[in-house]
């Protein structure tokens, strides 16, 4: 099933490549030669990254049942970026928002109200701070998010804000 798996997805990829790139009466061959050799280190390199991604999947019994770590600001795909499971992240810098898309196409459309869960955040620092030039919207940031569960492919949108994180 993996090798199948594999060589599905290196002949799509080829395919691929032999398809989009394009041919110049004025291109000569050692510059499209180049090129080519560039695309299939490219995608050797994605290859090697899928039957990682297939190698832990069949060990599951040997993934951590917990994880922690710091996400900075970005955008972050469940499956690749970070891995599946059930969520807490602590706020520590900043104030911003965590949003949660269906898939990353969902992300790009740009609008924010796309994410189907929202929560907006700010580090304890953050809100003592700011809470007395602010009080009501201080008070309505939260400091922790619990119970987060993110399945693989959907899309974490770290806004302005730095959160440690432990995954179950």
């Amino acid at each position: 099933m993996k090798k199948r798996l594999i060589t599905i997805l290196s002949i799509c990829a080829l395919s691929s490549i032999a398809f989009s790139f394009p041919v110049h009466a004025e291109t000569d061959d050692s510059t499209r030669i180049e090129a080519l050799e560039q695309k299939v280190a490219e995608l050797e390199q994605r290859i090697a990254t899928l039957e990682g991604l297939l190698s832990n999947s069949n060990n599951s019994e040997n993934i951590v049942a917990s994880s922690e770590g710091t996400l900075e600001p970005g955008v972050y795909i469940v499956g690749e970026d970070i891995p599946e499971g059930k969520y807490t992240f602590s706020i520590t810098r900043g104030e911003g928002s965590l949003l949660v898309y269906a898939d990353y196409n969902t992300y790009k459309s740009g609008d924010r109200f796309d994410a189907y869960e929202i929560y907006d955040v700010a580090s304890q620092n953050y809100i003592d701070q700011y809470k007395d030039m602010m009080e009501a919207y201080a008070e309505s940031l939260s400091t922790e998010v619990g119970n987060v569960r993110l399945e693989n492919g959907e899309c974490l949108n770290v806004d302005a804000v730095t959160v440690s994180y432990t995954v179950q």
